[in-house]
């Protein structure tokens, strides 16, 4: 079905648990994953190259387990500015 998948995480439990579970899209044809994450830059401001530091570690181990799982995987860094504020979605879904 989709050759390359594109997976969000945010490092928490539940990401992990969501990337171990990525085996099973195998199956379906999948076989590279480009694993992403996005921090909103109004948070992060100046401090974003040291957070970058501080996540690399999660986000080579979560890219591992993909590795693992026989995919062919890249990690994807990204900054954003949130149009949105999640809190706004949230309430408004």
């Amino acid at each position: 079905m989709f050759k390359k998948i594109l997976v969000a995480t945010d490092l928490s439990p539940a990401s992990e648990y969501l990337i171990k579970s990525s085996v099973k899209l195998q199956s379906l044809g999948s076989r590279e994953a480009v694993l992403v994450y996005c921090m909103n830059i109004r948070d992060v401001g100046s401090l974003a190259d040291t957070l970058l530091k501080l996540i690399q570690p999660a986000l080579q181990k979560q890219e591992q387990i993909l590795i693992k799982n026989g995919f062919k995987t890249e990690i994807d860094f990204r900054f954003a500015v949130l149009l949105v504020p999640p809190e706004t979605i949230i309430a408004n879904s």
